[in-house]
């Protein structure tokens, strides 16, 4: 006579296996993931947060002229700032109070893995990948150079 229980205990030990194996790789991800947003304060204007998990490397900030439907430009002007550690924030000082164009921001986890973060009409939407333009080095003004007095 047949008896299932040993295919059964198979079966539950290789699904719990896969079940780890997939936990283990999404906690990887999730506990280095950055997430920046962008947050407006009436004072201050705009800057980027990052309220995520991990380090934001190798940031790019532009704007969409016109706002984020905006068919007419594509994402222009943009602006490579340090790192952000978890917590961290940036105030967007080179353009605080624009209220009219877009904003979005291209970056990278400490695995390299990119993100895109958009922002129009206070929506901020985080998305897997490199959404906005492809610039070349010499386009990208770096954050430090657009202050206005630098202190030490």
């Amino acid at each position: 006579m047949f008896d299932p229980l040993p295919v059964i205990a198979l079966i539950v030990s290789v699904g719990s296996l896969g079940f780890t194996i997939f936990k283990g790789r999404y906690d990887q991800i999730t506990g280095i993931k950055p997430a920046l947003v962008f947050v407006y304060d009436y004072k201050s204007g705009w800057q980027i947060e990052n309220i995520g998990a991990g380090p934001a490397l190798n940031i790019v900030v532009a704007k969409k002229a016109g706002g984020l439907r905006s068919p007419a430009r594509g994402w222009i002007e943009p602006v490579r700032i340090p790192p952000l550690k978890k917590d961290g924030a940036l105030s967007i000082h080179w353009d605080p109070h624009n209220n009219t164009d877009g904003l979005g921001a291209i970056y990278d986890e400490m695995w390299a893995r990119p993100y895109t973060t958009t922002c129009g009409r206070d929506l901020n939407t985080i998305r897997r990948g490199r959404h906005l333009s492809t610039w070349n080095e010499p386009q990208i003004k770096a954050e430090w150079t657009l202050r206005k007095s630098l202190e030490f």
